[in-house]
């Protein structure tokens, strides 16, 4: 194996390394703050050992670091909070990096202030729109009995004072019928009426 192979081959582990710790910290494989601390340990050295050069070796020093200083302020205390801040720096749980994950924030903050025409009512196409019927107050909806009704405009019924129908069609039943008994005579309820006024 050539010089250039071997280097080759080396760098393809140390990227499949790094991953490997990113999502180990992403899937919660890491249970404590030790284990990532051996892990990222372990990245620094090899970035010595295989020369992956300057960038990659004060990256993996400053991990180490920062895994360790969250080691020795916590002492005895809980991981599990450190950890989920740790998920957070290295790659939120929403699979961003931490620079898109930024711009991403901002597009949130951003669309979470009030802009002009937010309150605007919104235009609904013509053919989802029900027409409101207005009706009379105390009046209620006529029961539709298979006619048509042809409303005019200023005519309303006599039965019902209602516009769109006359009076021979009216939903709500024919006026009362007057009997033409005698002169003027008439019927309210089962009692007669003469027409004739008593003398005092």
């Amino acid at each position: 194996m050539s010089g250039q192979e071997r280097r080759a081959r080396y760098v393809d582990r140390f990227k499949t390394r790094e991953n490997t710790f990113l999502a180990n910290i992403e899937d919660h494989v890491f249970k404590t703050l030790y284990e990532a601390k051996e892990y990222a340990h372990k990245n620094h050295n090899l970035a010595l050992q295989w020369d992956m050069g300057k960038i990659k070796i004060t990256h993996w020093r400053e991990n180490d670091n920062l895994v360790q200083y969250l080691i020795d302020n916590l002492a005895t205390k809980s991981h599990s909070w450190a950890m989920r801040e740790l998920k957070s720096y290295f790659g939120d749980n929403q699979g961003l990096s931490k620079k898109i994950k930024k711009v991403a924030e901002g597009m949130v903050r951003e669309a979470s202030k009030p802009h002009l025409g937010d309150h605007q009512v919104e235009q609904w196409p013509q053919q989802y729109v029900q027409p409101m019927q207005m009706m009379p107050m105390g009046m209620s909806m006529p029961p539709q009995r298979g006619f048509q009704m042809q409303p005019k405009e200023n005519q309303v019924c006599f039965t019902c004072q209602m516009p769109g129908h006359r009076q021979r069609n009216c939903p709500f039943g024919p006026p009362p019928q007057i009997s033409g008994r005698g002169r003027g005579g008439g019927r309210f309820g089962s009692k007669k009426f003469s027409g004739r006024r008593g003398r005092g």
